[in-house]
């Protein structure tokens, strides 16, 4: 917690917050600080003060897009990269880089209640997929991975209890380890589904509004032809660990090259990897959708998913699924719950 970054000589804690607002604030005072930086606000919810910020930092050359926020609870990590980022390019130049966007908070909503889901219990990782693709995976079988036969596990119909945290769940966990192995598990969950609209996992049945937004705002980037997108994600992996997950193609040719050492990559599309096992069958992710926004003739998209361990993989589910049965069955008792997923 007391760390220096060298080159900037602050406190890492110093980025980090407490909560939706706050990491807001600190973000749109950060761009404030930046000669002939932008600050666009999109407001996801009508009526409400849930919002998406984004920091433009022109440059000369390519775009690079990094996201914090997509699975609301894990923006915080997103949020202090991209605070210790803007103090670097504090008074730099601009010549000869690339146009940098920040996305911050891309599920406002999830993010304010430290929930994986957006405000209609959707998974934006999910749901990132245009009509045409979107009708395609919404009408495959719900069962193609196996969720449905653990779907009383993920997904009790009735409000949580300390009962539930300490012992049934657990105990279901180890069971179901036992009977279908922790891979098969991992991989009926994170396939995601399209039928239960209060169940873990779900991808939703259009696209969502954060989606559509920066959808939309991206149109001014459409013809540039050199994209790099990051995007921030915590969860998986060894505690303090840090994977990038791609789809292969040049990202995973070069990588070493830019990032000698640390971290390592993993292809998820693949199925390849501790982190990125158990994701052959998953769609909707947030590169599916934004690599056709600049797919024109000569581009060149390079999209990773960064993805920071912090607790063992039944511990995070275990959290996961109290916070959704509290979301949907005990909303009053969601704030409590909701310390798991925090």
């Amino acid at each position: 917690q007391n760390d220096i970054i060298p080159s900037i000589g602050l406190p890492c804690d110093c980025y980090f917050s407490e909560g939706y607002w706050e990491a807001r604030s600190k973000f749109r005072t950060a761009v404030s600080k930046i000669e002939g930086a932008e600050l666009h606000t999109l407001i996801v919810i009508p009526n409400s003060d849930y919002t998406i910020d984004i920091a433009v930092i022109n440059g000369t050359m390519g775009l690079m897009v990094h996201t914090s926020g997509i699975h609301g609870v894990e923006g915080y990590a997103g949020s202090a990269i991209q605070l210790a980022l803007l103090d670097r390019l504090q008074n730099k130049s601009r010549n000869g880089q690339p146009t940098i966007v920040l996305i911050h908070a891309y599920n406002p909503f999830g993010m304010a209640h430290f929930r994986r889901w957006n405000e209609n219990n959707v998974d934006l990782n999910r749901n990132a997929m245009l009509k045409s693709d979107g009708d395609i995976i919404r009408s495959r079988d719900p069962n193609i991975a196996g969720y449905m036969d653990l779907t009383n596990a993920f997904n009790p119909s009735r409000k949580p209890s300390l009962y539930d945290a300490y012992i049934r769940l657990p105990l279901s966990m180890i069971y179901h380890s036992i009977i279908n192995g922790s891979d098969n598990i991992k991989h009926a969950m994170v396939a995601a589904q399209y039928v239960d609209p209060k169940g873990i996992f779900y991808g939703g049945d259009r696209l969502e509004k954060s989606h559509v937004l920066i959808w939309n705002w991206m149109d001014r980037f459409a013809n540039k032809q050199a994209v790099s997108w990051i995007d921030v994600h915590t969860g998986l992996g060894n505690s303090g660990e840090d994977t990038l997950l791609c789809d292969g193609g040049d990202v995973m040719k070069t990588h070493t090259r830019w990032y000698p050492g640390v971290p390592k990559v993993q292809n998820e599309t693949k199925g390849e990897g501790d982190v990125g096992g158990g994701y052959e069958l998953t769609r909707g992710f947030n590169r599916e959708l934004f690599t056709q926004k600049f797919r024109n003739k000569n581009a060149k998209i390079h999209h990773m998913t960064q993805e920071f361990g912090t607790l063992s993989g039944h511990m995070v589910a275990r959290a996961l699924i109290l916070e959704n049965q509290a979301y949907n069955y005990a909303p009053n008792e969601q704030a409590y719950w909701a310390t798991f997923t925090r």
